[in-house]
């Protein structure tokens, strides 16, 4: 296999990206800087965003909604944030322990969060607000978690080694 380098982006000197993620067109790129700031580069055209204050210390994880209209953020400070793409507003902020992963379901109207608890919980979008929907207790610390194509289970993957699927509506599968 051969490939080349399409495109870079370099951070400015005193500071460092510390993740990036695709949107789903693959148009433009979410990134954080060791400062807590968030981004978006739209790579094909070289357009920067403006980094807007994300978090007050590193974001672990960053990641597009499904329709690309909205960023959600993790972070050392135990916070998740969702942001309007549009107006950089902040409209969620959940503090749940230090989260190193968070993720939108495929369908935008759930998000999904491991804390350093050992809990992961489900958020889902009801008359715009996002409110708890089910929380599960892990046996251990979990590494990510992602949703099922028919965002009817979630599966973490454990510390321990181990993946634990778990069905959003009812308990432990």
């Amino acid at each position: 296999l051969t490939g080349k380098s399409v495109a870079s982006f370099c951070a400015p000197k005193e500071l460092s990206i510390k993740c990036a993620n695709f949107d789903q067109d693959d148009n433009q790129i979410a990134y954080s800087f060791n400062n807590g700031k968030v981004g978006v580069w739209e790579w094909e055209s070289n357009l920067y965003k403006e980094p807007f204050k994300g978090h007050g210390i590193t974001t672990k994880w960053i990641a597009f909604s499904p329709d690309g209209k909205h960023l959600l953020s993790s972070a050392r400070d135990n916070l998740v944030k969702i942001w309007n793409l549009t107006t950089t507003q902040e409209v969620l902020n959940i503090n749940g322990g230090f989260i190193p992963f968070a993720t939108f379901s495929g369908s935008k109207d759930m998000i999904a969060f491991c804390s350093s608890e050992d809990k992961l919980d489900i958020w889902q979008l009801k008359n715009g607000k996002y409110e708890l929907c089910s929380a599960f207790n892990l046996p251990c610390y979990a590494l990510s978690v992602t949703f099922s194509g028919d965002n009817k289970n979630v599966i973490a993957t454990l510390s321990d080694g181990t993946i634990g699927m778990y069905n959003i509506q009812n308990e432990q599968t």
